[in-house]
């Protein structure tokens, strides 16, 4: 599913992506909970969002865990599962047209490349606060800005190692 999800989604939204990959899996493992376990994703590329959900619970869902489901452990879960957190070093246009501007997004810092550094720098203050190791890993990319095609052929070296 990691493979096809890699060329749906330059040309579908995250969630079109998502749907598609739970359907796929579903259609051809009906009566094979194995097949579905296994198919579950193994590593994320997550790229140049334009703001996070910060893994703190003093700061408001969406922008942090505060009001949402997630407990601590839940946190620590998810600072120990892999994500490579690439960011293109050129996506730094503060006035981009999709950029997010509320007060809670502004926190997280003035434009795209800064507010990724920031999420990973807040994951790393959390996972040692819990004391857990932290399974993410920052990619930079040097010369790419807010642009899903360069951005994937760099996430393609992390997905296929």
């Amino acid at each position: 599913t990691g493979v096809l999800a890699f060329f749906i989604s330059p040309i579908a939204d995250n969630l079109t992506t998502a749907l598609l990959m739970a359907a796929a899996v579903m259609a051809v493992g009906v009566g094979q909970t194995q097949f579905i376990a296994l198919s579950c994703i193994s590593i994320v590329v997550a790229a140049n969002a334009g703001w996070y959900t910060l893994p703190v619970a003093d700061e408001t869902f969406p922008y942090g865990l505060k009001g949402s489901p997630a407990t601590e452990a839940d946190v620590r879960a998810f600072l120990a599962r892999p994500l490579v957190l690439q960011l293109g070093e050129a996506d730094t246009d503060a006035e981009h047209s999709s950029l997010r501007r509320t007060p809670e997004a502004n926190r997280q810092g003035p434009h795209r490349f800064a507010r990724g550094k920031n999420f990973m720098a807040v994951a790393e203050i959390e996972a040692k606060r819990l004391g857990v190791p932290l399974a993410w890993k920052l990619v930079t990319v040097p010369g790419v800005g807010h642009s899903n095609g360069k951005m994937a052929e760099h996430a393609a070296r992390e997905l296929f190692r």
